[in-house]
């Protein structure tokens, strides 16, 4: 079965296809028509909406562009369509298509967990003394991850710990272009930006996008070993988040402080005070 994107009714109307065709000097049914062949060439050669490793020819190519060179990109960026902070990447493309690496990893599981209970039906259906045709391979010491946990690169732990959590497909992809050693210490960075919002109740609209703090200006740097040069805390840096009366950490998001556990979000009193 073919792969599918969610394509939304307003998208024909949306005021960012409405400037891109001001710009494109098109109309905006012919916007959403190039959007959407870019969003389902996506699905096949870039499934994580990162598409920094094609140039621009490419990209235009895949949206069926044929009018002025890089107008279609510049266009698409400067409505809000695509990201260019380390590199192209599709906005929001968890609403369009970004939870097709799921899909498939859910795919991969359901397949490999009937395949296993079709070897265990087979088995015991066989007579005790049925000789195996296949040679027997010997027992391995060592027990097998699950897929996930392979997959697993440490981005996660660096989403926990970051105070401003969206747009999380743009900031995997930037996570991805980090060296091993940049990973290591980014997820102490935002812990420490995360004390830092705490201790001054900071808005958080003031805080970068977790993709911008790891782009191409490696703003996270300047966190890794506490609060910055120029930066006042009023209970200094390293300060702890509070706990939550359930014993979890309390943690940020666009709402406020929250616990990832059990979903409680305290009242703020005054700075640095939480009321459970």
């Amino acid at each position: 079965m073919s792969e599918w994107i969610k394509l939304h009714a307003a998208v024909f109307s949306h005021p960012k296809t409405l400037r891109m065709a001001k710009r494109l000097q098109i109309a905006p049914a012919a916007v959403a028509g190039h959007l959407s062949a870019l969003w389902c060439w996506a699905l096949e050669y870039a499934p994580d909406g990162d598409l920094a490793r094609f140039d621009a020819e490419e990209l235009e190519i895949a949206a069926g562009w044929q009018g002025e060179d890089g107008a279609f990109l510049a266009a698409a960026v400067a409505a809000g369509y695509l990201d260019d902070a380390a590199g192209y990447a599709i906005h929001d493309w968890e609403s369009w298509g970004g939870r097709l690496a799921e899909r498939r990893q859910h795919e991969r599981e359901r397949q490999a967990t009937r395949r296993a209970q079709a070897g265990v039906a087979a088995s015991s259906s066989a007579p005790p003394d049925a000789p195996s045709s296949a040679p027997r391979r010997a027992p391995s010491s060592a027990p097998r991850a699950p897929a996930r946990a392979l997959a697993d690169d440490g981005f996660e732990a660096f989403w926990t710990a970051y105070p401003r959590r969206v747009h999380k497909t743009e900031a995997r992809a930037a996570w991805r272009r980090l060296s091993a050693d940049d990973r290591a210490v980014a997820p102490a960075a935002a812990a420490n930006i995360t004390a830092y919002v705490m201790a001054t109740n900071k808005e958080l609209e003031y805080i970068p996008h977790p993709a911008t703090f790891l782009g191409r200006e490696r703003k996270f740097e300047d966190w890794v070993k506490g609060l910055p040069a120029g930066y006042k805390s009023e209970r200094g840096a390293g300060a702890r988040l509070p706990q939550c009366i359930c014993g979890g950490d309390f943690c940020y998001d666009e709402r406020g402080l929250h616990c990832p556990i059990c979903g409680h979000r305290p009242a703020t009193e005054s700075k640095g005070t939480v009321k459970s």
